[in-house]
């Protein structure tokens, strides 16, 4: 009777192959990952941007309450832009999330061109009360402009 067995050339060779196939894994997994966290950054900056209008829509054609019945439509939320940066922020400070982690999600202040601030979504109205800005460092390096999004409206 004879046994049959793997030889220790054999088992070998099937470690250095698993191994390969392990190293190419993490690499398309790291890039995986880190487009998927530029995704969710532009997804939550459209997701601030567009709900701002709709509400501010909201209250131009008569609606009474916005941001989920939780501010009146009269006064000055949409007419001034530190009012409607403040409510922005507020709203949305406990309801998006930064995949790239750290404290904050989104604030009124600081600047966003350094890699500390990626993911953070920073709404501004101190600069003019006519306007509101929103804007966002989506990727690493925050120095480049094009991992920038940046938009601006106007409150009139």
């Amino acid at each position: 009777m004879t046994k049959k067995a793997f030889t220790l050339i054999e088992l070998l060779v099937v470690v250095a192959i698993i191994g390969i196939l392990a190293a190419v894994g993490v690499v398309a997994y790291n890039g995986y990952t880190g487009a998927a966290k530029v995704s969710v950054v532009k997804s939550n900056y459209s997701t601030i941007k567009s709900f701002y209008l709709s509400e501010k829509f909201k209250c131009e054609t008569g609606a009474e309450k916005a941001f989920n019945n939780t501010i009146n439509c009269s006064g000055n939320t949409f007419t001034d832009g530190r009012n409607a940066r403040d409510r922005v922020v507020g709203f949305f400070s406990t309801r998006i999330k930064n995949p790239y982690g750290g404290g904050f999600h989104i604030t009124s202040d600081g600047g966003y061109d350094q890699d500390r601030e990626v993911g953070i979504i920073r709404v501004y109205g101190w600069d003019s009360p006519e306007r509101i800005s929103f804007k966002v460092c989506f990727k690493t390096p925050c120095g480049d402009n094009k991992n920038h999004l940046n938009s601006t409206i106007n409150l009139n």
